[in-house]
């Protein structure tokens, strides 16, 4: 089972609604692709919104960005320790 945080829950919902309507359609003669439809446009665009609205840190980058992210808080971080003349530790 899947876990989700606070902020995904909405999200969530919509899915296990859409589940249902599948489970339920099952062996039925029920069309319900429309409202999945419906259903999917509004996840679709809830996770869009939803995401968009998280941080650099609370996004989901790919290996090599997060790299790129952490050289240049290193750089900052050097330019930091310079700046404010402390003992350099390693």
């Amino acid at each position: 089972m899947a876990t989700f945080l606070d902020f995904e829950k909405p999200i969530a919902e919509l899915e296990g609604k859409i589940a249902e309507l599948k489970h339920l359609a099952q062996g039925d003669e029920v069309n319900i692709a429309e409202e999945v439809a419906k259903l999917q446009t509004k996840v679709d665009r809830l996770l869009k919104t939803t995401y968009a609205k998280l941080g650099i840190t609370a996004n989901i980058v790919s290996p090599a960005e997060f790299g790129v992210f952490m050289k240049e808080e290193a750089v900052r971080w050097e330019a930091l320790v310079k700046a404010s003349k402390l003992p350099k530790v390693r």
